[in-house]
């Protein structure tokens, strides 16, 4: 559009992706994006030809390199379906809608700007309808399995709000570039990128509240994503155009009827697989412990269906509540006889408001003393702003307390009701102890120095008994000063899960140093949620997205 040779071209676009890439998250789609758009500037640079297929390989290989677990994560999938989708069957697709006109032949509409602007207009539209319905399309199996919805219209949506979307990218851009060039455009860039984010943002949510807009339902078994693939991997191998000398056409018949046949052979195993997808919860309690990062929610539910909700909360750019919703209705879990909010910190909150209005919950309970820090803590006053007005009243809990919660026995370790001003709110959070069939889960929110050491001390006055069979680990796994490494020793977990957005490598020094391979550490930040199934028969069973184990009894503990 500069009037710039294609090298020049791609040195200023190899530029921008890479500012981009720097700036931006480093997940598995932006990995993926930068990759491809670097080695297409490099190919124009060395002028060689266009890749695309080797390019998306070679980004994968290069993700996998620098996380092999993405393979396995919904972004990555999603991410690299998409593209083939977009680099095999949408320009196929495109060629067949848009007929184009020999070379000899003058558009009729070239007379005239208004003509010209009409048919370039309308062959946008058509791509841009080509484009978002094969990627819903090629995305809807993976949808599915990962996060057990369904959205009718979301390529409609998709067509509806790209235009606005494209927008609020070049304004991005701008903005960036005015602010280092001149901060007064940047400022006037910035006001233009604040109005159009807010305009999407309600945009959004007013075609999220649109009727059939999202269908929750099961996740499918994995055969179903399997046969779904296969599914349109044999019809586009049976319609696709052949390439070099053109076959007979009884061959094409041929084709065509064998590969429509597997086709319908592998659509029906899919379906009959989404029908026998399992539905509800094991005939065992389950304890998940969600990935938010660095924050924590655990997600109780025993056979009666009853289920609770101990803390929600992250630190990052994301609603943690709403990944809360989503996977209890994953699960079968509609309504919540509790949710416990240990104390006020924003990562341990942060989603509880999403969650009271996304679930029906009976009770909400807290620590005694949250309440009543309201007047002194910021934090607190902040958590109580978020609560909707259809809230139900605070329960306190305290140390001693046993509360009966279907088949599971709930016991509060902590806080004690006589704790003094000057504890910090990490020492005043709830620690609970849930138990069911002989095994038990330790919950203990974010307790530190002090209030290890004085759960220490009541473990061995006999007051409590602090041992538990697994436990969330305190903190994110922080390993601080003092009584960290004798409440662990006390404790005598067999399972040790961390919910962290990053690596805990003193805990995991810890735990060898005090147990060993007696001791299996599971982290959210490398296993994504963690499924925890306290068996009737006295076993615990592990689950994540990548492996599933039993925990034996040791120790003699029934």
């Amino acid at each position: 559009m500069l009037r710039r040779r294609a090298r020049t071209a791609a040195l200023a676009t190899l530029f921008v992706i890479v500012l981009y890439a720097l700036i931006v998250e480093h997940n598995a789609p932006i990995l993926r994006a930068a990759t491809m758009s670097i080695l297409l500037c490099v190919a124009q640079l060395m002028r060689r030809p266009f890749c695309g297929l080797n390019w998306l390989a070679f980004s994968a290989l290069c993700v996998l390199t620098y996380n092999p677990l993405e393979l396995f994560r919904a972004g990555f999938q999603l991410s690299f379906v998409q593209v083939l989708a977009l680099l095999t069957i949408v320009p196929h697709l495109y060629r067949f809608v848009i007929r184009r006109h020999p070379d000899a032949e003058i558009p009729a509409d070239a007379d005239s700007y208004a003509g010209l602007v009409a048919r370039r207009l309308g062959r946008w539209l058509v791509g841009l309808a080509i484009v978002c319905i094969s990627a819903w399309i090629i995305s809807l199996p993976l949808v599915m399995f990962h996060f057990g919805r369904f959205a009718p219209w979301g390529a409609l949506q998709s067509i509806i709000i790209s235009p606005l979307v494209m927008v609020t990218i070049v304004l991005g851009f701008l903005t960036l570039i005015g602010l280092a060039i001149a901060p007064p455009l940047g400022q006037f860039f910035g006001l233009l990128l604040r109005g159009s984010t807010q305009l999407l943002l309600r945009f959004v949510e007013h075609l999220s509240q649109l009727p059939g807009t999202l269908i929750e339902m099961q996740r499918p078994p994995a055969v179903f994503v399997i046969c779904a693939y296969a599914c349109l991997l044999l019809l586009a191998w049976s319609w696709w155009p052949c390439d070099g000398e053109r076959p007979a056409r009884r061959h094409r018949r041929t084709r065509r009827i064998a590969g429509t046949f597997c086709a319908l052979v592998a659509a029906c195993t899919s379906a009959c697989g989404l029908l026998l997808a399992r539905v509800g919860s094991p005939d065992a309690v389950a304890v998940y412990v969600l990935s938010v990062g660095s924050g924590a929610a655990t997600l109780v539910a025993d056979p009666g269906s009853h289920a609770a909700l101990f803390d929600v909360g992250t630190i990052h750019n994301f609603d943690a509540g709403q990944t809360a919703v989503q996977a209890a209705r994953a699960l079968g879990v509609h309504k919540l006889d509790l949710l416990a909010v240990s104390h006020a910190n924003f990562d341990h909150y942060s989603g509880a408001a999403t969650v009271l209005a996304g679930l029906p919950t009976q009770r909400l309970v807290t620590n005694p003393y949250l309440v009543r820090a309201a007047d002194d803590e910021p934090a607190v006053r902040r958590f109580l702003q978020m609560l909707p007005e259809c809230a139900p009243a605070f329960t306190v809990w305290q140390a001693g307390q046993h509360v009966p919660f279907g088949n599971v026995s709930l016991e509060v370790l902590w806080p004690p009701p006589d704790l003094g001003q000057c504890w910090e709110p990490n020492d005043r959070s709830l620690v609970i102890r849930l138990s069911a069939y002989g095994r038990s889960v330790m919950i203990p929110g974010d307790i530190e120095d002090a209030a290890l050491r004085s759960l220490l001390e009541r473990h061995a006055d006999g007051q409590v008994d602090l041992r538990a069979d697994v436990l969330i680990a305190p903190h994110h796994g922080a390993v601080v000063r003092g009584d960290t490494a004798a409440f662990y020793a006390a404790v005598r977990p067999q399972v040790v899960v961390n919910s962290s957005g990053r690596e805990r490598p003193k805990l995991t020094a810890m735990l060898d140093a005090l147990a060993g391979a007696d001791v299996r550490l599971l982290s959210t930040h490398d296993a994504g949620a963690i499924s925890i199934y306290l068996t009737t028969d006295g076993g615990i069973e592990i689950q994540t997205p990548f492996a599933a184990w039993t925990v034996q009894a040791c120790d003699g503990r029934e």
